[in-house]
């Protein structure tokens, strides 16, 4: 759901976590970047990333999954600031009416995320500054 520099690049949300709901995020987030290197998919140890259908999915994708330590939230730490950021910026300070405007409010929070606010992990730029300005380092090395 994560990648380079803290960046939400999938998203998928449900009243009930399950297997199909993590599957369809990852699906969405490696459709948006087409990968063309090896990923390392980085979980906590809960059921549904263990599931055999989900490790099988990670397999045909050539992905890699790496699991949390037992009791270490640092292992996670990018999601997890990600969610506790979430909550305090946007879903605690808000009632909604409908969970059509629920939905439509995390989207809008992911798009304030990765483009207008900036992180103190990436030196106070957005996500999408960061990526910008590693491509343009990377395409001027390359020339």
């Amino acid at each position: 759901m994560i990648c380079f520099p803290g960046r939400v690049v999938g998203c998928k949300t449900s009243l009930k976590n399950s297997t199909y709901l993590i599957k369809s995020a990852l699906k969405q987030a490696y459709e948006n970047r087409n990968p063309q290197e090896k990923l390392i998919f980085h979980n906590d140890r809960g059921s549904v990333y263990r599931s055999t259908v989900f490790r099988s999915y990670l397999e045909s994708l050539n992905i890699e999954q790496s699991f949390s330590k037992a009791y270490v939230p640092y292992d996670n730490s990018v999601a997890e600031s990600f969610f506790a950021n979430l909550k305090r910026e946007e879903l605690y300070r808000t009632k909604y009416r409908s969970e059509k405007e629920f939905l439509k409010s995390i989207d809008q929070y992911i798009v304030l995320y990765n483009t207008k606010r900036p992180h103190a992990s990436c030196q106070y730029k957005t996500p999408e500054q960061v990526e910008v300005d590693f491509a343009n380092k990377h395409t001027i090395l390359d020339e």
